[in-house]
């Protein structure tokens, strides 16, 4: 490909879609705040950037899959931010979910300075950023979202232009609402389930043949019965996300009660310690409440 990218945030999801890209031929030059994931990916066949500015003179399209709006704040506009060295016309694809407000707000400042912004966060988990099967929710100006989906199409199997700036965002939380109340009621039903003496794994394979049935379920309910919280979507990553939705519900004066109550939760289970696991461990918050074991 002709297009030079810039990649900066290689994480669980930013790691597998980079090797995507150099997998359909990309040239990725890439930036990482820990130098080891640059080192591996260095030798696998993309670029190393010793700096955020290097990374956005020499890239034409810069995609970001950050944690939080501050991470992405910093990478732009930090002291060394790519903004500032990027060639007027170049575009920034931001995969990382920040709320629709911050979006906005990031897209007229990287206008002011020329640059074009797509909020593009993913749904999917690694597995599915391995193997480009990712859904992405895009909002921004459609002339650019149109130029960019050969690059959106090789991350995503599912690519969706949802509007103008911030869009993309709006929907990642309508996804990311469903997922946090999905967690916390899902570890609710096996608790109850518990407390009426059923064998677990039994109630599970009903269900899974039943109208309770949900993708989330299907994913969480066996690793909360094995307590195995290693892998998945993080607890600190969901309350951050449930913390954004209630954020925009209340600039929209919309009651979001179930999603009050799942933040909540989440929140709890920060407290016990469980930031970096899987967001299934907040049944363990469900058993000290009750001293029912699932």
């Amino acid at each position: 490909m002709s297009t030079t990218l810039g990649f900066v945030g290689l994480g669980q999801m930013g790691m597998p879609m980079v090797r995507r890209l150099l997998q359909n031929d990309y040239s990725v030059m890439v930036y990482n705040r820990s130098n080891g994931p640059v080192e591996i990916l260095s030798r696998e066949g993309a670029l190393p950037a010793k700096a955020l500015r290097e990374l956005g003179a020499g890239s034409d399209v810069v995609v970001l899959s950050l944690p939080d709006a501050a991470a992405v704040n910093e990478v732009l506009f930090g002291p060394d931010g790519t903004i500032g060295s990027m060639r007027e016309g170049s575009v920034v694809i931001d995969t990382s979910t920040i709320g629709p407000m911050e979006a906005k707000l990031l897209a007229e400042r990287a206008q002011k300075n020329g640059v074009h912004m797509l909020d593009a966060p993913v749904s999917g988990g690694p597995e599915r950023a391995s193997n480009g099967t990712l859904s992405i929710m895009v909002g921004g100006e459609k002339r650019i979202y149109d130029e960019s989906l050969g690059i959106l199409n090789v991350l995503g199997q599912k690519v969706f232009y949802m509007g103008s700036h911030g869009s993309g965002q709006s929907t990642k939380l309508v996804n990311q609402l469903l997922v946090g109340v999905h967690v916390s009621v899902t570890s609710e039903a096996l608790l109850f389930a518990a407390s009426q003496g059923l064998d677990l794994n039994s109630v599970i394979d009903v269900i899974q043949a039943s109208a309770g049935d949900s993708s989330i379920f299907q994913r969480t309910a066996p690793q909360m019965i094995s307590g195995s919280y290693k892998t998945g979507f993080q607890t600190y990553l969901i309350h951050k996300d449930l913390g954004l939705v209630l954020e925009a519900g209340s600039r929209s004066n919309i009651p979001l009660l179930l999603t009050s109550l799942a933040r909540e939760l989440m929140t709890a289970n920060l407290r016990l310690g469980n930031h970096r696991v899987n967001a299934a461990s907040v049944k363990i918050v469900m058993e000290r409440l009750t001293n029912i074991k699932i």
